[in-house]
């Protein structure tokens, strides 16, 4: 098939939804934003296919109608998708392309493709498809995200308004991809979205949404001025947070944050005492993100974290093993005392994979399961702020 006449699939590993939720009691269906936002904005003939059924993909490759196939993944996925490539080769002569942070690391996993997308997916794409390159504001796709606390059900769409975070936290991948924030699209665009497209809640997938302070006071303008009342929630930090009037944020919509408190002394520990109470004060949900087994750390430190987490009285919890990721900023440092080579098993956060100096490996991993039976989700809590959040709506 000529240059001219290419037809792409792209596509996310088989039967995701099976894997477990680290514990956490949420159950969750979606698609991978970042081939939705990349599909919306090229113009070759193309396929997606979201977390496909195995019989849905191989039906793809035998029909012959592709030309290049291109798997987003996590790095917690590489099994599959390895199975995927294999039965692949088998079936079609496709050229195989690897992205998402799963295709970060050089090598064992990177090997297996015909190329690896690096660096702001849609910009990679299109040179590779020898479309022009566009700049923002690019188009907005429409991509949701169904969720199912205990007896709480909810379907909510995605929004990325700002992509990148300057932090470089050495267990985070993003500054890969791109270390400066880059905005995707207008706040007028994203609150006509909003408006367009009506869901119960929307969920800004940004790296580090409240970096962006200029871009939510728009947002916020835009909201009063086009008349949308669609509550939201948002990825964030409690130094971040700080910076805002709470009572404000949640007058504009805000009902929940994913904060990543990761470690009590990352931060000024005060300070996030402070805003995760007034968070609470102000019925915000709140779903915490801490990281043990930093190589520092000792049992009894780990203990402290755990007692520090539970008193903070999060609605929800996700906890996670230290884990240096290939290619972040200590990678040199860890590289030769990782013990698990398995690459899913250093992107789920359930696993403790290089050698620590203080702590033996099987007990932080039992540490971090009994991690969740000493941090109960408030259900109750979540049932209401979801449900005072649609009632106070001009539509239900």
């Amino acid at each position: 098939m000529s240059e001219n006449k290419r037809n792409v699939l792209f596509t996310a590993p088989i039967e995701w939804w099976k894997r477990t939720s680290w514990g956490t009691p949420v159950e969750v269906s979606a698609s991978i934003y970042g081939l939705d936002f990349l599909v919306e904005n090229i113009d070759t003939p193309h396929k997606l296919l979201q977390f496909p059924t195995w019989e849905e993909y191989t039906n793809c490759l035998k029909s012959g109608e592709f030309t290049d196939v291109c798997i987003s993944f996590l790095l917690n996925h590489t099994d599959i998708v390895e199975e995927m490539v294999k039965k692949t080769r088998e079936i079609s002569d496709v050229k195989i392309i690897g992205g998402g942070h799963g295709a970060f690391n050089k090598k064992p996993v990177n090997d297996m493709f015909d190329d690896v997308c690096m660096g702001w997916g849609v910009e990679w794409v299109k040179k590779w498809l020898n479309e022009p390159i566009n700049t923002p504001p690019y188009k907005l796709p429409v991509s949701d995200l169904k969720f199912a606390f205990g007896p709480v059900k909810t379907t909510m769409g995605s929004i990325v308004g700002n992509a990148g975070c300057p932090f470089g936290c050495d267990f985070c991948q993003i500054t890969m991809e791109y270390d400066k924030p880059m905005q995707l699209i207008t706040p007028a665009q994203a609150v006509a979205h909003m408006k367009e497209n009506k869901r119960r809640f929307y969920f800004f997938q940004d790296d580090n949404f409240f970096l962006h302070k200029k871009w939510i006071k728009e947002f916020f303008s835009e909201r009063k001025k086009q008349e949308v009342d669609t509550p939201w929630l948002a990825w964030g930090g409690t130094e971040l947070l700080n910076k805002y009037d709470i009572p404000e944020l949640v007058e504009n919509g805000f009902i929940g944050v994913w904060v990543g408190y990761e470690r009590s002394d990352l931060t000024k520990t005060s300070t996030s005492e402070e805003v995760t109470k007034e968070l609470i004060d102000n019925d915000v949900l709140l779903l915490g993100s801490f990281i043990i087994g930093w190589e520092d750390q000792t049992m009894k430190d780990i203990e402290r974290e755990i007692n520090w987490a539970s008193k903070l009285n999060c609605d929800l919890y996700f906890f996670a093993c230290y884990v240096p990721l290939p290619n972040t900023a200590k990678w040199d440092h860890f590289k030769d005392r990782v013990v698990i080579t398995e690459p899913r098993k250093w992107g789920s956060g359930e696993y403790m994979v290089w050698e620590h100096p203080n702590i033996e490996r099987e007990w932080l991993e039992n540490t971090l399961n009994d991690a969740y039976k000493r941090t109960k989700p408030n259900i109750m809590r979540i049932a209401k702020i979801v449900a005072n959040s649609q009632l106070k709506r001009k539509w239900v």
